[in-house]
């Protein structure tokens, strides 16, 4: 899987800059509006596709207030629109791992993840070592979350180093922020003095209390809790040098490189250099082929209604599909080969 991986590499590295310039435009500031119910319209859409009979989804996304829990129920509501006789429901979860334990447990009929963790799970690896779970299955990619770590500006924390000793919020256990935030202290051998593993408005609320001395999270931007922090304090944003980046993707080659264009945040004055790493919708390999397929059509003809409701849905793109590392259900392997998308070898299921 090694040389997949360096493949894999080499293709998101291209699609990342691809996608950030035509998802915000070169010197575009992506919209800084995070609603909290998605910014579509409700009415059904006469689209003329449709599940055979009544099909109801649950869909686990995130906590509330972050960006998967937002762009999950904006696809939600645009797909329970356009395709008759669906009805997904959004579900907070805690993030990625838990939605994938709730997957491979049948609790869930979909998910919202990160690419890298549903590759660690399927094949049981980092996190998921001697804890694999081999039924998950790709449906189609959504958008690349970024690496961010900031802190308060005048606390004395001003690199990513500075970070050991110091008490360090992740987001909810679970969470791309506590999975990829802890591979990268280990691979850099930083070692915080203290883990929180809270929702984000409590992160938030605890750095403006002083007990919370900075922040690291894999997510989507601009994010609520930096827009809610920037609002009543400076931030300090903290970038891992050249040399911690190679690092890092030495060992997780799968983390690729991109930036958050400058002005995104008040206080991001320049394009903020970090890694990067797609989110894609995930099922179990126990869902019907014909609602798979549907899913996946109806996802990526509705793209343009998803991408109106949520910034997330401009890079929700079928091309976009290299960037599952997971086999792809079938159901879903049927509607790429029917519009002509190549597939690397890795998305056909073995069994």
């Amino acid at each position: 899987m090694k040389n997949v991986k360096k493949t894999f590499t080499t293709i998101s590295i291209l699609l990342v800059i691809t996608i950030l310039l035509s998802a915000c435009g070169a010197n575009e500031t992506p919209s800084t509006s995070s609603p909290e119910t998605p910014d579509v319209s409700s009415a059904p859409v006469d689209t003329g596709l449709s599940m055979p009979e009544t099909t109801r989804l649950s869909f686990g996304t995130a906590s509330i207030g972050g960006v998967s829990y937002l762009f999950g129920s904006t696809l939600s509501q645009v797909l329970n629109n356009g395709v008759e006789n669906l009805e997904i429901s959004p579900e907070v979860t805690g993030g990625p791992v838990v939605n994938i334990g709730l997957l491979q447990s049948g609790q869930i009929e979909i998910g919202h993840v990160t690419d890298s963790t549903s590759y660690e799970a399927f094949h049981g690896t980092e996190w998921a070592e001697g804890d694999a779970s081999p039924d998950i299955r790709g449906l189609f990619p959504t958008y690349p979350s970024a690496f961010q770590a900031f802190a308060i500006k005048g606390k004395g924390i001003n690199k990513f180093s500075d970070l050991s000793g110091k008490v360090v919020g992740y987001g909810p256990a679970g969470s791309s922020g506590d999975v990829v935030g802890h591979n990268v202290f280990r691979v850099l051998g930083i070692t915080p003095k203290q883990d929180q593993l809270l929702g984000w408005a409590d992160v938030i609320g605890n750095m403006k209390d002083d007990i919370i001395e900075a922040a690291v999270d894999v997510g989507g931007f601009p994010h609520n809790s930096r827009l809610e922090l920037e609002a009543t304090h400076d931030i300090q944003f903290l970038t891992l040098t050249d040399e911690e980046i190679a690092k890092i993707q030495e060992e997780y080659p799968y983390y690729i490189l991109g930036s958050i264009p400058a002005g995104t945040y008040k206080d991001l004055k320049e394009d903020y250099n970090t890694l990067f790493i797609w989110n894609e919708v995930i099922c179990n390999k126990s869902l019907d082929d014909d609602v798979a397929y549907m899913l996946t059509k109806a996802a990526f003809e509705l793209q343009p209604s998803v991408a109106e409701g949520h910034v997330g849905g401009k890079t929700m793109l079928a091309e976009n599909v290299s960037a599952i590392t997971i086999p792809l259900h079938p159901g879903a392997i049927k509607y790429y080969e029917e519009i002509g998308i190549e597939l690397e070898d890795w998305h056909f299921p073995k069994d």
